[in-house]
């Protein structure tokens, strides 16, 4: 029995022994597993700081690198801690508009080292308006019934036309005077159309209509180049890449409207005009316009100037113009937060024969909506699609138009 006793006690002696050999702790790590990882990942850089709305900014960076790995992304606003991400992306929500706002990012690995922060990038959120909708119901498929103002204190905007979401194989651009009657007064004019700018890639043309709602046009020049009175309304067209085809994009009236299409998709011919926004210092009523009085094509800028007859003018520069969507951004000295500087104006008779039949946006609370055009009623926010969710037998191919304010 004594003998047993010690050579239990031996062998508990020997395992003592081979642990304390092995490292100890039973955990069996090698010392390279236990050694302190002491090293911060590398800073994160390309820091791009994105206003989606006047109350959320997106956030992206390229990503950091480290000796062990990358655990996650510290994100700093305005140098106190917002949030963790674990990719290089991240999203700001809940934000005042007409605010600015400055990021930074660190990286983090496992052991918690920290990277000195990125360089900072800043964003200030656009400034909110209000849309209030004054449209009223028709029968007619050629009233402008939809009616909707915007009022807000902004900088500039911006003007988008993109192609409906759904397809257009078959189109229908005739316009259909059922249930419409013939009311208001026209004035004579001698008709005449100027073709005034041709680069062999966008074409501008001035016309002068026989008749006309008011008594007077605005005068037109381009470059140097003569100046011509009693103008009705100018288009501008530009010429498809890889094809012989310059089709018009954007037409602008002398009483404030214009209307915006993209060039059509390959293997369509042309799309339609739908949908009109009304540019400059607005006087609102059943008809509302802004009398432009002069207007001017700078060909190097690809600016067109307006001058109002109310005396404020305006600068309409044209962006990006493809398949996909034309643009134009709005400045200008008319720009207030008593009248309306844009108005929407559109056509609804039903779902199913209208050119616009539903209103989306973005409220204070990040919330998104999208309501029926003659159920909205009104909203503050700085970023508007007007859009089709059913096709449409009347302008089939007219685009949806979005504002966006800055």
């Amino acid at each position: 029995m004594r003998k047993s006793i010690v050579r239990f006690v031996s062998h508990l002696f020997f395992a003592a022994i081979v642990a304390a050999c092995s490292g100890g702790g039973g955990g069996g790590e090698t010392p390279s597993q236990s050694a302190t990882d002491t090293e911060a990942p590398s800073v994160p850089n390309s820091l791009v700081a994105n206003s989606i709305s006047a109350f959320q900014i997106d956030l992206s960076w390229s990503t950091s690198s480290d000796n062990i790995g990358v655990h996650n992304y510290n994100v700093y606003r305005d140098g106190i801690f917002l949030k963790s991400a674990v990719t290089s992306t991240a999203t700001d929500t809940g934000l005042f508009a007409a605010t600015k706002y400055c990021y930074q990012i660190s990286a983090l690995d496992a052991t918690g080292n920290e990277s000195f922060k990125s360089s900072e990038a800043c964003e200030t959120t656009p400034n909110t308006v209000i849309a209030t909708n004054q449209s009223a119901a028709t029968v007619c498929a050629e009233d402008d019934n939809i009616n909707i103002p915007f009022t807000g204190n902004v900088a500039s905007f911006a003007i988008e036309a993109k192609h409906p979401t759904y397809s257009f194989e078959s189109d229908n651009c005739t316009a259909d005077f059922t249930n419409c009657s013939n009311s208001g007064t026209t004035y004579p004019f001698t008709a005449a159309t100027y073709a005034l700018y041709d680069d062999h890639v966008t074409v501008v043309t001035a016309v002068r209509l026989a008749s006309w709602w008011r008594p007077t046009g605005m005068s037109f020049s381009v470059d140097t180049g003569t100046q011509y009175s009693d103008i009705h309304y100018i288009a501008v067209s530009q010429k498809i890449t890889g094809e012989n085809s310059w089709p018009q994009y954007l037409v602008l009236y002398m009483d404030g409207n214009m209307r915006l299409i993209p060039q059509p998709p390959a293997g369509v011919n042309s799309v339609c005009f739908g949908s009109s926004v009304i540019i400059g210092p607005t006087v609102e009523g059943v008809r509302p316009l802004a009398e432009i009085d002069l207007a001017h094509y700078d060909s190097g800028s690809k600016t067109i100037t307006v001058t109002y007859k109310a005396g404020s003018s305006a600068v309409l520069s044209i962006g990006e113009v493809d398949r996909d969507h034309a643009r134009v951004n709005v400045s200008g000295s008319y720009l207030s937060d008593t009248i309306p500087f844009a108005v929407l104006r559109s056509m609804y008779v039903a779902a199913g024969n209208a050119d616009v039949d539903h209103v989306q946006w973005i409220d204070s609370l990040n919330s998104s909506h999208d309501d029926p055009v003659m159920n909205f009623i009104s909203g503050e926010s700085s970023d508007w699609l007007f859009h089709r969710q059913t096709r449409s037998q009347h302008n089939t191919s007219s685009p949806d138009i979005k504002i966006t304010t800055h």
